[in-house]
């Protein structure tokens, strides 16, 4: 799903420029099915929807942010240009009330 999001938002290029540098918290499939769901819509209305492309941009970082360079309380801007904030405790780390599941997979452009 999340590719097809990020085709229909016309940001390949912009996520697959190899001197980007980006950390993508990419959201589970279950996440969209979940927010789908809340909004009342169709995945294919999702993939229509004006504000996709902000709404992925909120997920991108424009810095490489691996797990062990976070900081608990730390924020970060994304490319959409909100911050996000960094909580880690034993339960393991979150983006704002997202837990991260899978952690520094490598790409050609960062995380």
């Amino acid at each position: 799903m999340l590719r097809d999001s990020i085709l229909a938002a016309d940001l390949a290029d912009t996520l697959s420029d190899p001197s980007a540098n980006l950390t993508v918290f990419a959201p589970t499939d279950d996440a969209v099915v979940a927010l789908t769901a809340a909004l009342g819509i169709t995945a294919e209305e999702l993939l229509a929807l004006p504000n996709l492309g902000e709404i992925l941009q909120y997920h991108v970082v424009a810095a490489e942010a691996y797990s062990d360079d976070l900081s608990d309380g730390q924020t970060l801007t994304t490319l959409e240009g909100s911050d996000v904030t960094v909580s880690i405790s034993d339960a393991g780390v979150m983006i704002n009330e997202a837990m991260v599941i899978i952690a520094d997979l490598e790409a050609d452009n960062g995380v």
